[in-house]
């Protein structure tokens, strides 16, 4: 009776991550409060649904007579300290701090407060005072956006110990690598309707309420290409796990459209991103024991998509988007490089504990140096944002997550091709990172929580456990 229950929390974990996988993208990438609100609370009932099931295994352990089977085991990975970890910094930056402590360890955020006091005493007629009593306060400067965040965080740090402790067989894996490479053909076929039948609204419905230059489902075209580039590697994994050659052509087919959807979009950081992800796996199987792993796959596969952008015309335009970055003239009128610039001195007045995650679009405005009348809600790119709203400290947690991360796969990465595509799909958005937001779209970042935590999954699952992984005993 018991196992069925324990069954059925499988298939309802399962089934939820197969929702989220075609759930996010669909609803504008997630970045309304509605939809992301929707992310969280379904990863909560998975995580329910998930100790529920600990729960009943742990009550059929119990009454097991050999004592070595009655702990409960949970996959422990590199990256769970330093996701912990990351969690209780931004919780440090929402703790109410005596004004004393908050002078000593932030004094910019000090004074901001002062500032903020005295124009509130000005509109209730009170005296204006330097030593104005700001009483407890955060080190974030909007404790509400970082709660937001903070929330998105615990969300996607939860998917990930989800997967990687649910989903712990090749079916499983293979199963939610072919729904979110079939979704994503998918998507991709909707997305060239979409273009060619353009009437200014998404899913020809939804008006653009602040404009943007959308494709897909997303209001950004940036963002669409971040979402593919980091699947189209999926798809050449199945290619390799596939045994059918009808199956291979198939995959083949798939992966040339997505390709090409990300050249038809015309964003120039998903294109190149994608051309240096590809270079990467190419270089990775080049280095693989295994012939039929090598990289004439990938070549084929590139020079089909040469083929088929050329045939639906929009090469040139493509190459022509791309050579734009090498034009002096146009990249004088970028106003990215201007952003990254300002950002670097809004991170020297918040060097330590930064301004509190998610505070990006509150506090740039004082830096901004350029008269460019637009809002700036991101910094365009992931890690200049990271640096300013977490402070060194912050930055510092994320970085020891990438170096840990890479670490832990390098000894496998030459070995195993499905672990070099997964690899390469978070190389793609991490390239593609330094040129835009796509961190911040609770779409991406969920097939990106997927993806890490299915590289772990994957090799747990190889039986790769006793040199790289452990189970921990609780």
């Amino acid at each position: 009776m018991l196992d069925r229950k324990i069954k059925t929390c499988n298939h309802i974990i399962e089934g939820g991550i197969i929702f989220l996988i075609l759930f996010s993208p669909l609803a504008f990438g997630s970045v309304e409060p509605w939809a992301y609100s929707i992310i969280e609370i379904s990863v909560i009932f998975l995580t329910l649904i998930w100790l529920i099931k600990i729960w009943m295994k742990s009550s059929v352990k119990k009454r097991d007579a050999n004592p070595s089977t009655r702990s409960l085991d949970y996959l422990k990975t590199p990256l769970n300290l330093p996701i912990l970890i990351f969690i209780g910094f931004i919780l440090l930056q929402l703790i109410p701090l005596p004004e004393p402590v908050l002078k000593a360890v932030s004094p910019n955020t000090h004074e901001i407060y002062i500032k903020s006091q005295n124009a509130i005493n000005q509109i209730t007629n009170e005296r204006p005072s330097a030593e104005a009593n700001i009483g407890l306060s955060s080190l974030s400067l909007n404790p509400y956006a970082t709660k937001n965040e903070l929330y998105k965080i615990v969300a996607y740090a939860l998917l990930f110990f989800l997967i990687i402790n649910n989903v712990n067989s090749f079916q499983k894996i293979r199963r939610i690598l072919t729904y979110i490479v079939i979704f994503a053909f998918s998507l991709s076929l909707f997305s060239i309707i979409q273009k060619l039948t353009w009437n200014g609204k998404i899913f020809w419905f939804r008006e653009l309420r602040y404009g943007g230059g959308p494709f897909g489902p997303y209001v950004n075209h940036n963002h669409y290409a971040g979402y593919m580039e980091m699947v189209i590697p999926l798809a050449i994994g199945l290619i390799f796990l596939s045994k059918d050659i009808n199956k291979k052509l198939m995959l083949g087919f798939m992966t040339i459209v997505m390709a090409g959807t990300v050249f038809m979009s015309l964003s120039r950081a998903g294109m190149v991103s994608l051309i240096c992800s590809l270079v990467f796996l190419s270089l990775m199987l080049s280095q693989s024991k295994n012939p039929k792993h090598r990289f004439p796959i990938v070549f084929l596969i590139v020079i089909s998509l040469l083929l088929f952008l050329a045939y639906i015309g929009i090469l040139s335009d493509s190459l022509n988007r791309i050579l734009t970055l090498t034009e002096p003239d146009k990249l004088l009128q970028e106003t990215r490089p201007k952003v990254w610039k300002d950002s670097l001195y809004y991170f020297k007045d918040f060097p330590i504990f930064g301004s509190g995650l998610g505070t990006f679009q509150n506090v740039f405005p004082k830096y901004k140096s350029f008269s460019q009348q637009v809002i700036y809600l991101y910094s365009h790119n992931d890690y200049i944002q990271a640096l300013t709203e977490c402070g060194a400290l912050g930055f510092v947690i994320i970085l020891w997550g990438i170096i840990v991360f890479s670490g832990s796969i390098f000894r496998y990465i030459k070995k195993d091709p499905i672990t070099i595509c997964l690899v390469t799909s978070v190389v793609a958005i991490a390239i593609h990172s330094f040129f835009d937001f796509n961190l911040h779209m609770p779409a991406n970042a969920v097939i990106l929580s997927i993806i890490i935590s299915l590289i772990f999954a994957w090799n747990y699952a190889r039986g790769d456990d006793k040199t790289s992984f452990d189970k921990k005993q609780i």
